[in-house]
């Protein structure tokens, strides 16, 4: 008896695991979930990341060989093959977006991303494409998709479904909202023997003077970085020249206004006084035409952080293109939602 009643309960749970299998089975291979199993949503990601990361790298490989061969970089053409290559990604982008919306049954009105007009409430001209920004976005996309993964794969029934792909309801918005920081502009480059302007032939040994400023204005405004760009090495010799900063006429994106957010990618001085501002983002405060940028700090909650003064520091003499200093433009002023 007690032989029969082991044989009916083997067969009962092989059944039920069979009909656990099946759902599983099913599930991965069903039209909705089929690309977030199979690794197809996982690639289009990870191309989205290298795609801006070859842009990256193709502007500062061709930057580098005009600089080779002629000893200074002209504001664009490395720039202008970027800015055309940077605009095709939010196809890519859009199909991430699609892709989303069917594995999270996102039941809400669905976005489409466009970058060649107004999109509401900004224009999307008006912001740019940062690598580092976008692989940061995608590695964090790859890791909530690997977590919905290993949560499916613990489903085998359509009720524990329902309430798992519930719990990333707001994947999709908040995806939508990540990439509508990026638009179609490779984010202009202010670096050592190169600022956007046609300013070319006059550098000699590039350098930036930097320093914490407290401006004298009634009532006081808030202390700024100010960095002032040197084209030519002060000697008994040669004069000092200060260089505009991205003065460029030709291109809306890419002239700096008062307001526009800048990006401290590096920023390698003598005394490493300022070294704590590399890797943080500044609003312009101030462009002179003299060549002299002053920055504020917008801090984590978007207000002024008013900087403490320091005696001022200095980059050293650049003998290459992009060896001291780097900025990057990452949006317009007018693009502020």
């Amino acid at each position: 008896m007690a032989e029969i009643i082991q044989v009916g309960t083997t067969t009962t749970t092989t059944s039920k695991n069979k009909k656990k299998q099946s759902f599983q089975t099913g599930l991965q291979n069903s039209r909705l979930l089929k690309r977030l199993f199979n690794g197809e949503l996982d690639d289009k990601i990870n191309a989205l990341k290298t795609r801006a990361q070859n842009i990256e790298a193709m502007w500062w490989n061709m930057a580098r060989t005009e600089f080779a061969n002629k000893g200074y970089v002209t504001p664009h053409t490395a720039r202008d093959a970027a800015d055309t290559m940077c605009g095709g990604v939010v196809t890519l982008m859009n199909q991430i977006l699609a892709d989303i919306a069917d594995i999270t049954q996102y039941s809400g009105s669905e976005t489409t991303l466009s970058w060649t007009g107004l999109l509401e409430p900004f224009d999307a001209n008006l912001k740019s494409l940062y690598a580092p920004f976008v692989a940061e976005d995608c590695n964090t996309l790859l890791s909530k998709m690997e977590k919905l993964r290993e949560m499916l794969q613990g489903v085998h029934d359509y009720p524990t479904y329902l309430t798992q792909i519930g719990s990333f309801a707001d994947l999709y918005a908040w995806t939508v909202n990540e990439f509508s920081d990026y638009g179609p502009n490779f984010p202009t480059p202010l670096t050592d023997f190169y600022t956007n302007e046609g300013f070319t032939k006059d550098y000699l040994n590039p350098y930036v003077l930097v320093e914490a400023y407290g401006a004298s204005a009634t009532p006081a405004k808030t202390t700024t970085l100010r960095l002032t760009n040197r084209v030519k090495e002060q000697s008994e010799n040669i004069g000092e020249v200060d260089a505009k900063w991205a003065s460029d006429t030709d291109h809306a994106f890419h002239t700096l206004v008062t307001g526009d957010l800048i990006y401290i990618a590096r920023l390698n001085t003598e005394n490493d006084l300022y070294s704590q501002y590399v890797g943080q983002s500044f609003y312009i405060d101030d462009n002179a035409a003299s060549g002299v940028l002053h920055l504020a700090h917008a801090g984590t909650g978007g207000n002024a952080v008013n900087l403490p003064e320091q005696e001022e520091d200095v980059t050293l003499y650049a003998t290459t293109f992009g060896e001291n200093f780097e900025l990057r433009k990452i949006r317009c002023v007018a693009a502020e939602t």
